[in-house]
């Protein structure tokens, strides 16, 4: 037995008759951190059953992934403590949990919707629009997958620095060590991102099964049309699929409330700014208000290479009243790495593009298969809608990854959520905040979440 097992041992002996909570697994001490951490958090408990204090542990561990609370003993005592420190009931936190995935649906509807804007939706547009007009097959084969990987890396970029990715919550899966990590750069998590498009088999074969087959039109015009119209059908009925991939990144993920976390003085303040944010009816209209007018602002502009983030933060600070304090810097922007940074970038893109382009070729490519074998064309067309639906989920859960673990990216995204725990941090209330501490860079609101990214992520 180890010097901690045994003084748990001890400490459980004493106390669990009157914290019988002590026994859960999840407070199984594995460090001297965490049984200080524990010690600490039994000494701001009457010497008597809580009942309080056990609600609002059991919608702690509701609310948070079992990955981990099986890896966090002292993150679990110390944000426990800081909650009862800071008045925080069950009910109140649940609300505040509630409220973080609410937001986070709505954003990840927005993110969802627009990047099917601008990839799928481009698409078929410009694909039908070609063969209404009798483009050359060449241009029809090339220009919509060209301009579809162009839009879809725009508007990319334009979610992820106008901050619209959901932030509030991260999606995590255990790594090769079994820690808990951001899920796309885990094997399940890449497994799962694949998996995203499923929703799309639906409306993909009602209009390869369920509309007239263009390879058995008895002439050039009708064939045309029915070309034409069974791609408009694909691309409109596309939007419903959307909400499916959305709701999928949602809920088949374990997410964690990247706020909930007071291990260290710094997150803790930002933890009490978030609760207060989310429980505010005014703060949650302002937010919203902020979501839909100012960030496409902030989007369209970091498209251009501009940052006006500091600049809505500190117009929201000044309109809300928050006071200022010297102590609370917020982090630099990293400054540009030279040539080889470039290089790094341009490589990135490079192969963002190429996972982009690569499927959309073939899926023009296998389309035309099903002009030359008349008599099996809707089995082509099934099995092109597979192979694309897979396709687009390589490219995209690679594009996620390349985002996730690029180092110019990861340092940029880092700062972002740097950024937006210190603007959370500040708007606490001076009842709420303790004492100032060294800052800290872990995740938080309004980062690049999914893409987390973004995930903000986001």
């Amino acid at each position: 037995m180890s010097a901690v097992q045994g003084q748990w041992a001890n400490f459980l002996g004493a106390h669990q008759g009157t914290y019988p909570w002590l026994s859960d697994p999840v407070l199984t001490p594995k460090t001297a951190a965490d049984l200080q951490a524990i010690r600490e958090l039994v000494g701001k408990l009457p010497q008597q059953p809580n009942e309080q204090f056990v609600q609002l542990f059991n919608a702690y561990k509701k609310h948070t992934p079992a990955i981990v609370l099986a890896n966090s003993v002292e993150r679990t005592a110390k944000t426990l403590k800081a909650l009862l420190d800071a008045g925080i009931t069950a009910d109140k936190l649940e609300t505040a949990c509630t409220m973080s995935r609410i937001r986070d649906i709505g954003a990840q509807l927005t993110a969802s919707t627009a990047g099917y804007l601008g990839s799928f939706f481009t698409f078929n547009s410009v694909l039908a629009k070609l063969i209404r007009e009798q483009a050359d097959p060449a241009v029809q084969s090339t220009l919509p997958a060209l301009v579809h990987t162009a839009t879809s890396l725009v508007v990319q970029r334009f979610l992820r620095t106008a901050e619209m990715y959901p932030g509030w919550t991260r999606p995590v899966e255990a790594d090769s060590k079994g820690a808990p990590a951001g899920a796309i750069t885990t094997d399940r998590g890449y497994q799962k991102t694949l998996a995203q498009y499923w929703p799309f088999f639906a409306p993909l074969l009602v209009a390869s099964l369920g509309t007239p087959d263009p390879a058995l039109a008895t002439d050039p015009a009708t064939r045309l049309d029915r070309t034409a119209d069974r791609v408009e059908l694909r691309r409109d009925w596309g939007f419903l699929a959307t909400a499916g991939v959305a709701l999928h990144r949602i809920y088949a993920f374990d997410r964690e409330h990247v706020w909930l976390d007071a291990s260290n003085p710094a997150k803790e303040r930002t933890m009490r700014g978030a609760i207060a944010e989310l429980t505010s009816v005014p703060q949650t209209a302002a937010a919203l208000g902020k979501y839909v007018l100012v960030r496409p602002l902030a989007g369209a502009a970091g498209v251009m290479g501009l940052d006006l983030h500091p600049a809505v933060n500190a117009a929201y600070e000044w309109a809300s009243g928050t006071a200022r304090d010297s102590k609370d810097e917020r982090p630099a922007w990293p400054q540009p790495s030279g040539v080889s940074g470039l290089f790094s970038q341009l490589r990135t893109t490079a192969m963002r593009a190429t996972a982009l382009l690569s499927p959309m070729y073939l899926f023009n490519a296998a389309r035309s298969l099903a002009n030359a074998a008349p008599g099996h064309s809707n089995l082509i067309n099934v099995a092109n809608d597979t192979l694309l639906i897979a396709g687009w989920g390589y490219a995209m859960a690679e594009s996620e990854h390349r985002v996730a673990t690029d180092p110019e990216l990861a340092a940029e995204n880092a700062l972002r959520s740097q950024r937006q725990q210190v603007a959370l941090a500040r708007r606490a209330t001076p009842a709420q905040v303790a004492p100032p501490a060294e800052s800290s860079a872990a995740g938080s609101p309004g980062a690049a979440g999914d893409v987390e990214a973004s995930v903000q992520q986001h």
